[in-house]
């Protein structure tokens, strides 16, 4: 438990709230894929975007934020992750709340399938596009801080969100439970290791 409490995470700041339903379409080759209507909240320094790989290593990524023509974030990933999401930082960091158009060239090398959500769906906004063409949908993007944190710092933050709208004591009754938990977790190892020796 200690482990998973130490471990690095990413801590969003903001979804635009579409789901990874469906496959949107795919690449082969190097093609740019942009979706118009996002807004990046203040604090992000990495984006993260549904796609994922055929099995082979995901190809570079290079991403560009723009307001108009102005650019107001850069980032790249290089070749080589794999799984559902390619995480992509982005510099500078946001000091406030942007409306943003995102704009991502897929590298050649592999083919890639854009997860997200039909365009159907209601307060969808229009459809990403693919070398221009629209794609079915939107693709679902998070934004992340820049930084990982572990769940030991997320502890306050935990405890202020679990204790809204409950009881005057409010986030504090959320600690106790978490420090009586640990504690029984704590008395039962050492319970443990005592019987082993």
């Amino acid at each position: 438990m200690a482990a998973a409490l130490t471990r690095a995470v990413p801590v969003r700041t903001g979804t635009n709230a579409i789901l990874p339903l469906e496959a949107l379409g795919g690449t082969v080759g190097r093609i740019d894929v942009c979706q118009a209507d996002e807004l990046i909240p203040a604090g992000t320094g990495a984006v993260r975007v549904w796609l994922r790989t055929t099995g082979r290593p995901g190809p570079a990524l290079a991403l560009v934020a723009t307001d108009g023509r102005t650019a107001i974030g850069r980032g790249t990933l290089a070749a080589g992750w794999s799984g559902k999401t390619a995480t992509i930082p982005l510099r500078p960091t946001t000091r406030e709340q942007r409306s943003a158009r995102i704009c991502m060239t897929v590298g050649a090398s592999s083919s890639v399938t854009l997860a997200g959500e039909s365009s159907n769906a209601p307060n969808a906004g229009p459809p990403a596009t693919a070398a221009g063409a629209p794609l079915r949908g939107r693709l679902r993007i998070e934004y992340l801080k820049p930084a990982h944190h572990n769940w030991w710092s997320q502890l306050g933050a935990i405890d202020r969100r679990m204790g809204f709208g409950r009881a005057p004591a409010g986030g504090g009754i959320a600690f106790a439970v978490a420090l009586l938990t640990l504690a029984a977790a704590s008395l039962g190892l050492w319970q443990l290791l005592r019987s082993e020796r």
